[in-house]
């Protein structure tokens, strides 16, 4: 399917310096701190002083100070109108006495809509002096979307070397946002509170292995209305160094008793197994009107739904017996190290909540943490939570255990030793990547602090089965590298070795396409690269490269995105091509003795119309499950199916058709070569695709880490799998090192081959 994120559209347009469409105050010395924050200074109805209007359509958007007439003596700042953009009032400062710090940005909020949809946040940014971002939060994962006033918070540790702090408040979509009793302060030194890391015993393992396990069930199908509240990401920080500690399996389940009973008093834990009907349900008296569970489309964390996915309590009639609470609604499972758990999944509901009521709802991680500690990957208990967060929504939600026959526990323990030691972002982050390469996804990734900054090679290359070859190379390349050169080695690793270390923290769904994504990370975060190549003579030579910042050129030299090849034969790149081009040339296509379509990458600005015109008969995509999830770990699974439907256009094309794919084809691309494959549309020449399609669904945890996952199924029309399988082609075609050499691109012309015929 298309992957729509505005989430990381948006962080992307924050990361990147944004243009001042006006500013309230003239630009002069950087402040040492920040300017105006109740808005006094500044005349109604208009921008305030010091701040300016930053976003990417600010003219759809109106930024004035206006009075809150509910409170007399202050001002907001209001943003109004909107795109399907943002717009941000925003001003930065001088970070060199904030350095070190752990500060606090912090304001109340209210959002409102009356058409299309959208939200309010705060945004918080620290760059160093060459511009890089060193540290974000633009509150993607708590959006303000009430009218009523909201307070809205972001912790942030300043960088030693950060050079500029940004702060603003933002409208995202359309509406009306107002914000007022904006303030920043330093909270004190940065790290203060972490704790550093130490090994994790066997003993120890084994008792977060049942808290991961417990919380899962907790977290996702308890729906008791303290679960549904809980900030459960402070809650796993701080339940972390008391579980580890439990010395027996008695004082583990009433450690797990005691930080999991307050949010439902039903739930039991025990070193005995747990018969589903000795749980104590509230039962039904003349208070009760209906039964609460959660129903889940998909995993959606918090209010708002994540795009098609969303999880929420609901609320059935008591007519409805089948959702009754009781033994048929309960989860009895062994948590492992001897400890046992009945978690129910239906409750009896009055008009103030479920029931049983608990005073507990508003529960607060307590312990020795300073005011405002920031969970960071420098604190061993934030990098266990994440690990126990991001494997129970996994082992819940995840659509493909059947397919992948992962062993997923391993992995848990394998994470859950891994971030004991950790010492920090970059080591947190490859424990992370670890985590989710055994889920053999083509969309599970990491995203977060510690990444490496990529090398800029001046070149590209290719796997060649195991081989490494340079495919074309820039002018600012050396004269030394050439195409068709083999790397034997990369700064001294031979190229096998580096493979795997770098395929160990990649996530795909067949071999091919972690090959096609290992070549963005087989060079090193480095200045100059040093390879051993072996040239089309045979002689080996060491060659060093110089980082660039010169685009890298791609793979293969393409021809332009639509072009006449020969007389008659067209290519069109659907990498590169829009709807609004495409529709230019449409009569010419349809004209032609042949058309190719280049479909090795990502038709991101293409939609299905091209197909259209290649049938006389309505055709759908494959099939699309949304996973309905009633049951944990997994069991008795169902779907909510769907699909495209493409009608017949015209004009119908006359010539003959072929569609060049490879592993560089994921995701929408494959929807698009699913209905060429189903209906028989052209030929499809070359190599496999990467197999993965669906939604991308996000896992945000604490420390600023947000976790990508296909979070739904798809099958091919015929119902057989498409995970771990693709598009295969009808013309089997994989690049030579002869071709390389020669500079030719042997799909390609194969493609015009057939098309010719």
């Amino acid at each position: 399917m298309r992957i729509s994120l505005l989430s990381v559209s948006l962080a992307a347009a924050l990361l990147v310096p944004l243009f001042a469409i006006r500013v309230g105050a003239a630009v002069g010395t950087a402040p040492q701190a920040p300017v105006n924050l109740d808005f006094k200074v500044g005349v109604p109805g208009e921008i305030p002083e010091g701040w300016a209007v930053l976003g990417q359509h600010p003219r759809a958007y109106k930024v004035e100070v206006r009075s809150d007439p509910s409170r007399v003596a202050h001002r907001c700042v209001v943003i109004s109108g909107g795109s399907a953009e943002f717009v941000t009032a925003s001003q930065w400062f001088d970070a060199r006495p904030w350095r070190g710090q752990r500060v606090e940005f912090t304001g109340a909020l209210r959002y409102r809509s009356e058409a299309g949809k959208g939200h309010g946040a705060l945004w918080l940014r620290a760059d160093g002096d060459d511009g890089r971002v060193l540290a974000f939060d633009n509150m993607d994962d708590r959006p303000i979307t009430s009218w009523s006033w909201t307070p809205a918070r972001i912790f942030l540790e300043i960088p030693l070397n950060a050079d500029k702090i940004y702060i603003g408040t933002m409208l995202v979509g359309t509406g009306e946002l107002w914000t007022e009793e904006v303030k920043f302060r330093a909270l004190g030194k940065r790290g203060e509170g972490d704790v550093p890391p130490r090994p994790l015993t066997d003993h120890g393992l084994d008792n977060l292995v049942a808290f991961t396990r417990l919380l899962g069930y907790m977290r996702h199908f308890d729906p008791a209305d303290p679960v549904v509240s809980l900030d459960w990401n402070a809650f796993a920080i701080a339940a972390i160094d008391t579980v580890e500690g439990a010395r027996d399996a008695a004082e583990l389940a009433a450690t797990l008793g005691g930080l999991f009973q307050p949010l439902d008093p039903v739930l039991r834990v025990d070193t005995r197994p747990i018969e589903s009907d000795s749980l104590a349900v509230h039962g039904p008296d003349d208070s009760v009107i209906g039964v609460v569970r959660w129903q889940h489309h998909g995993w959606g964390a918090g209010t708002v739904p994540a795009g098609p996915y969303w999880s929420r309590q609901i609320r059935e009639p008591l007519n409805r017996v089948e959702f009754a609470p009781g033994p048929l609604h309960a989860i009895t499972a062994s948590l492992g190290s001897g400890v046992y758990c009945g978690v129910p999944t239906a409750l009896w509901a009055d008009s103030s909540g479920s029931l049983p009521h608990t005073r507990d709802a508003l529960w607060k991680p307590s312990g020795p943490r300073p005011a405002g500690f920031l969970p960071s990957a420098s604190d061993r208990s934030t990098r266990l939570a994440g690990v126990v967060l991001c494997w129970g929504v996994l082992q819940h939600f995840f659509p493909y255990f059947d397919v992948v026959k992962t062993d997923w526990e391993a992995a848990l323990r394998q994470g859950l030793r891994s971030a004991a030691t950790d010492r920090g972002p970059g080591d947190y982050l490859a424990t992370l990547e670890r985590l989710t390469a055994h889920l053999d996804d083509g969309h599970a990734g990491v995203l977060g602090p510690g990444q490496d900054d990529p090398f800029n090679a001046p070149f590209a290359w290719r796997w060649l089965g195991r081989r490494l070859v340079v495919t074309t190379v820039s002018d600012s390349c050396p004269d030394s590298i050439r195409p068709g050169d083999v790397v034997g080695s990369v700064n001294g690793i031979p190229t096998e070795d580096r493979y795997r270390a770098v395929a160990a923290r990649i996530s795909a769904s067949t071999a091919g396409r972690k090959r096609h994504l290992s070549l963005s990370r087989m060079a090193p975060t480095c200045d100059t690269l040093a390879l051993d190549v072996e040239g089309a003579d045979g002689v080996r030579r060491r060659v060093s490269v110089a980082s660039r910042t010169t685009l890298t050129p791609d793979a293969m030299s393409h021809p332009r995105a639509v072009d006449q090849l020969r007389p008659g034969i067209w290519y069109v790149d659907a990498t590169h091509l829009n709807d609004s081009t495409f529709a230019s040339v449409v009569d010419t296509l349809a004209r032609a003795r042949g058309v190719i379509f280049d479909v090795r990458g990502y038709p991101g600005r293409l939609g299905t119309e091209p197909l259209a015109h290649l049938t006389n008969r309505p055709m759908t995509s494959a099939r699309w499950g949304f996973p309905i999830v009633r049951k944990p770990d997994h069991r008795d699974p169902a779907f909510e199916w769907s699909s495209w439907k493409v009608k017949p256009m015209v004009p119908r094309f006359r010539g003959r058709v072929a569609f060049l794919i490879d592993a560089k084809a994921i995701s929408y691309a494959e929807t698009w070569l699913g209905i060429v494959e189903r209906y028989r549309l052209g030929a499809l020449i070359g190599e496999p695709t990467a197999g993965t399609n669906g939604n991308v669904n996000q896992i945000h945890l604490p420390g600023g880490y947000t976790v990508s996952f296909t979070g739904m199924r798809v099958l091919k029309h015929d119902g057989s799998p498409h995970h771990g399988i693709g598009i295969r082609p009808t013309v089997p075609v994989s690049p030579t090192l002869a071709r390389i050499r020669e500079g030719r691109d042997e799909q390609l012309e194969k493609a015009i081959e057939f098309v010719s015929r």
